[in-house]
């Protein structure tokens, strides 16, 4: 009973995955990388809501979806997202909708 919704689910994840790595390999894939100038956190908790990046192109706000550690100002950030992914321009910043991943570079 249970072995079926088990099915789907890994059928699910497995053609995803698949997916993801098949347009990371055929290089559809775009990277942003720059320094985090300012971290937005919730009121109560303290979680990170979102950040900000300053490239060469200008600002970008990208929004926190999981937990991510590492996130502070002055820190050099790699944004790795789909080359199709929706962008938005509000007030002279970019708004990611979605990313693949996130590479926090701590200094050492």
């Amino acid at each position: 009973m249970l072995g079926l919704p088990c099915l789907i689910v890994s059928a699910y994840l497995l053609l995803n995955g698949g997916a993801m790595l098949f347009r990371c390999a055929q290089g559809q894939y775009a990277a942003v990388e720059g320094t985090c100038t300012e971290v937005e956190k919730t009121t109560v908790r303290k979680r990170i809501k979102a950040f900000y990046l300053s490239t060469e192109k200008g600002t970008w706000k990208i929004p926190v979806r999981r937990k991510i550690r590492g996130v502070a100002a002055d820190v050099d950030i790699t944004v790795y997202m789909s080359s199709k992914a929706r962008v938005f321009e509000q007030g002279g910043i970019f708004i990611v909708t979605g990313y693949y991943a996130v590479d926090v570079k701590t200094k050492r």
